[in-house]
């Protein structure tokens, strides 16, 4: 029974990582302000080794889940028995 919530803690905090992974290339790609004296500040090394960890984050929650036998029907059925049957029809039926 462990198992279970331990992937579904994984996918969660990889979901999350993910989302704010995102939101920093987003912000990142947004025009930069300019300072006082008008050149651009472009040193950002806090988000850059911020991204830099979610990434190794992200990378080392799907090494877990391939290594830890976990199988996307078997986790769908078991959380959300529902939604396997409705929108993963040929793989996990």
């Amino acid at each position: 029974m462990l198992p279970k919530y331990i992937h579904l803690f994984v996918v969660m905090a990889m979901i999350v990582a993910v989302v704010v992974v995102f939101l920093l290339l987003l912000g990142d790609a947004a025009p930069k302000q300019k300072s006082y004296a008008g050149a651009r500040v472009n040193f950002h090394y806090e988000n850059d080794a911020f991204k830099l960890f979610l990434l190794l984050f992200i990378l080392a929650g799907f090494f877990y889940l391939r290594f830890s036998g976990f199988d996307l029907c078997e986790f769908l059925n078991y959380w959300m028995p529902n939604l396997a049957g409705s929108v993963f029809i040929g793989p996990c039926s």
